[in-house]
């Protein structure tokens, strides 16, 4: 990450859904040395994380047709970082502040900035307004828990609802430390 930073900045924000990489004591210290506000959004919700997980879709489908048929990743990684949205600059350009060269032709003077950061900025604040309207539509407000409550809970969607009780609210919004019933089984024997 470091090397990305050097490189790109050091970003204000970051999200993630909170997996290994990120959830460690090394990492937390890092992201307060660089003043890196962690923002961590449910794991295992596709629905919350929508729009990462199209972007990821998208890529992973382009990468594996490309592998299918031989095509250089690096290429199709280029294609894609330089497509722009209906309403927006490619990903690229927002970057980079301008068009990237690639294979076609192009005149030098396309390769100079020309869009206005401000007002990539504001579309993409609109289309994020929109994309959460869309993910909340079906949200409903939850409770906000508190310790000793006891809840039904599940580690992963595929597992079975389990018994638990609150121990502790956890450090991110809507995260707790739930401490597992433990319910036992006798066999008898005759």
């Amino acid at each position: 990450m470091k090397s990305i930073y050097a490189t790109h900045g050091i970003p204000e924000e970051l999200v993630s859904d909170g997996g290994p990489p990120y959830n460690s004591n090394l990492m937390m210290n890092f992201f307060r040395e660089w003043g890196i506000k962690h923002h961590v959004t449910p794991p295992h919700f596709p629905r919350v994380n929508g729009q990462i997980e199209r972007a990821v879709q998208t890529v992973k489908n382009s990468l594996t047709k490309a592998a299918e048929e031989g095509k250089d990743l690096y290429v199709v990684l280029l294609d894609y970082r330089i497509q722009p949205a209906k309403d927006m600059p490619s990903p690229a350009e927002l970057l980079m502040g301008r068009k990237l060269r690639t294979f076609l032709p192009s005149h030098p003077g396309q390769l100079k900035p020309t869009f206005d950061v401000e007002r990539a900025r504001e579309a993409l604040r609109k289309r994020q307004i929109i994309q959460n309207k869309y993910a909340n539509k079906h949200a409903t407000v939850l409770p906000v828990l508190h310790q000793n409550a006891k809840v039904w809970f599940k580690h992963k969607m595929k597992e079975p609802w389990k018994q638990g009780t609150i121990i502790q609210v956890g450090p991110q919004p809507r995260s707790y430390i739930i401490q597992e019933k433990q319910i036992s089984h006798s066999t008898r024997q005759h």
